[in-house]
């Protein structure tokens, strides 16, 4: 029998707010408090910023300096691979409406099982990036979701849809996404746009706030204009190796991408409240007793 969708919802405020923010997020915060790390420059820019707007800009370089050389090589055999290829060889936008994400190609099509040596798993948890996000987040955060992109240049006008529209993400009230440029990433390249202000406590953190944990907020075509300035809403323009950091519970979008593919890397971290379970699995075992262990436990 299946289960009426209001009991459902029920369900997941109580298992989201009671156990989740009740109890393990109260957990990981006491570990981030007993190893609070300290902060290079950069990543307290970062945090800063991340607390005032929801969105940050940094250079890789400045964060993980030692593993941009494989990352840049990695992408760039991604970008030439059989996999883009048919990807690219697939997408026809101008023949009625599009499916879901199919403008983006993707390194993995499931859930992927991926080896301690991985260069996205080796920067999604590494000290630079976890030590930035948990001190804006102030616990001990969960890795949840690590891929590449390969959004492709679509030359015909067609609708905005699913994260080409503005919304609010479903999987937790605080989290960090973060996106690794791989190509330049200009107006034509279809870059993320944010909302400053809309995360946390911010100016328009009420506006249009997810119904409940698990669904998203899409308003209405044309509100998020009519309601806030052009002025708090910032394009994430860049060259190769930008690092791009959002709190995604904060309003963005994805751009249409018309004359040049946007690729990218990317890294989802949720509080242990999410009640969305991790999209991959790591080989081998980890030491949760460590915040990078913690964070794929």
């Amino acid at each position: 029998m299946a289960i009426p969708a209001p009991l459902r919802r029920a369900w997941r405020g109580i298992k989201y707010r009671g156990y989740g923010q009740g109890w393990l997020n109260r957990a990981s915060r006491r570990r981030f408090e007993a190893l609070r790390p300290t902060l290079g420059e950069a990543q307290a820019r970062v945090v800063a910023d991340l607390r005032r707007d929801g969105f940050a800009l940094a250079d890789v370089r400045e964060l993980v300096a030692d593993l941009w050389p494989e990352a840049a090589e990695v992408g760039r055999a991604f970008i030439a691979s059989e996999r883009v290829r048919r990807g690219i060889e697939a997408y026809r936008p101008q023949e009625g409406k599009a499916r879901g994400k199919d403008y983006i190609v993707k390194l993995h099509e499931s859930r992927p099982s991926l080896p301690a040596s991985d260069p996205w798993l080796r920067i999604g948890l590494s000290s630079a990036l976890l030590d930035t996000v948990s001190s804006y987040l102030g616990l001990w955060p969960k890795l949840n979701y690590v891929d590449l992109w390969y959004t492709i240049p679509s030359p015909v006008e067609r609708q905005a849809q699913a994260s080409q529209r503005w919304h609010r993400d479903p999987e937790d009230e605080r989290l960090v996404k973060v996106f690794l440029y791989l190509s330049d990433v200009g107006a034509a390249s279809g870059p993320l746009e944010y909302v400053r202000g809309s995360h946390g406590d911010g100016r328009w953190a009420g506006l249009f706030p997810n119904p409940d944990p698990g669904t998203a907020s899409y308003p209405p075509k044309g509100e998020i204009e009519l309601r806030i300035p052009a002025a708090d809403r910032v394009l994430a323009t860049g060259a190769a190796g930008t690092l791009v950091f959002c709190d995604t519970y904060g309003f963005h979008r994805g751009g249409l991408a018309t004359e040049q593919a946007r690729v990218l890397a990317t890294w989802s971290y949720v509080t242990p409240a999410s009640i969305f379970a991790r999209r991959f699995d790591v080989e081998g075992s980890t030491d949760p007793g460590d915040a990078a262990g913690f964070a794929v436990r």
